[in-house]
């Protein structure tokens, strides 16, 4: 009877214990680069919105990079963003760039995926910095959220300078998981690292290879489709990539190399090997 009893008990236990690690495994599957929603390609009107997440227990970290146009006067808008929230024990959760409701510029609301799913529902709702009387200064809707890859693997190309001089450039780069940081006293925030070698032979600086990490201080980090890349040199000097992948293969990056201090950058298109 006691053992009986015993069993009885410890069932339902497992149950939720099963539960709980299940719950946990949803909110781990939020990770990762997320498309939500519009096209890359530059003559749709409908807005493009790609985020990158981090989950640390049941707080969520974000970046990403949102596009929008404005078809009645033939211009568009760009933002980049951080956002954070917390998923709640259904598995919803409410993303936001300020905890202060009227400060809100973009928020982000969905409901982690299903187990085994790469895809989440939710909606967004963008403020616009500059209000027109031709658009609309608000942005919104529904939509259906893709995994994308993580930024991954070696990309060359020949980028060319203003004068028209060109240099060659290979990057190893590889995405890793979110870090948190302590912005300011009792706040603490997150991004999502890239790590990344990357060899350049021209005029801009002699061949070389340079490492860069992921620091304390939002260095290298990718958001959403947008990243960005710091090789650091001797003396204090530095190399900066910036750049953007053109679709959901990633195959293609649009980069900026630049060296801070001089008059030199080089511009381009980086294909993965």
């Amino acid at each position: 009877m006691r053992a009986a009893r015993w069993n009885s008990l410890y069932l339902p236990a497992l149950f939720l214990m099963a539960c709980s690690v299940s719950r946990a495994q949803d909110q781990t599957a939020l990770s990762g680069n997320w498309h939500l929603t519009g096209s890359w390609d530059s003559k749709t009107n409908d807005p493009r919105l790609i985020l990158s997440l981090g989950v640390n227990g049941d707080r969520v970290f974000g970046a990403g990079d949102l596009q929008t146009q404005c078809p009645a006067e033939g211009s568009g808008t760009g933002a980049s963003f951080s956002v954070h929230g917390q998923i709640s024990s259904e598995g919803t959760f409410f993303l936001a760039d300020s905890e202060d409701p009227e400060a809100v510029l973009i928020s982000i609301s969905g409901k982690v995926p299903e187990p085994g799913s790469k895809q989440w529902s939710g909606s967004f709702r963008f403020v616009h910095i500059r209000d027109t009387k031709k658009c609309s200064p608000t942005v919104s809707g529904e939509f259906v959220a893709t995994h994308l890859p993580p930024l991954k693997g070696t990309y060359s190309g020949t980028l060319l300078l203003r004068d028209r001089s060109s240099v060659t450039v290979t990057v190893d780069i590889d995405q890793g998981e979110l870090i948190l940081f302590d912005s300011e006293p009792s706040h603490v925030q997150g991004e999502v690292p890239l790590k990344a070698t990357i060899t350049v032979n021209g005029s801009i600086h002699p061949t070389e290879t340079l490492t860069a990490d992921a620091s304390h201080d939002s260095s290298s980090r990718i958001d959403g489709d947008g990243f960005l890349l710091v090789f650091p040199l001797d003396k204090g000097a530095k190399i900066l990539l910036v750049g953007e992948y053109t679709d959901a293969r990633e195959k293609t990056l649009r980069v900026l190399l630049s060296y801070p201090g001089k008059d030199l950058g080089a511009s381009g298109f980086l294909t993965r090997r």
